[in-house]
């Protein structure tokens, strides 16, 4: 039963890892150049990290109430 515990939640986790990737390379390819010059490059590249943040919060909440279930099923199966 631990195993199949386990292999469920890395699965899931999985899922939500390929996504986040999948549009961080978008958001690297998105970078303006000339809107990060006019802008200074920590505030343009902290704008584009808010932006990303702010998109994918709910995976990061999804994966914070995953990781808190699966510790609760680990308790209970020991």
């Amino acid at each position: 039963m631990a195993k199949k515990l386990i292999t469920k939640y890395l699965d899931d986790i999985q899922i939500m890892q390929f996504k986040m990737e999948e549009d961080a390379e978008k958001v690297l390819e998105a970078i303006n150049i000339d809107e990060m010059l006019k802008m200074g490059v920590r505030p343009y590249l902290q704008k584009l990290g808010q932006e990303y943040l702010k998109a994918h919060k709910k995976e990061m909440q999804k994966g914070y109430d995953r990781g808190e279930r699966f510790a609760e099923d680990v308790i209970k199966e020991s």
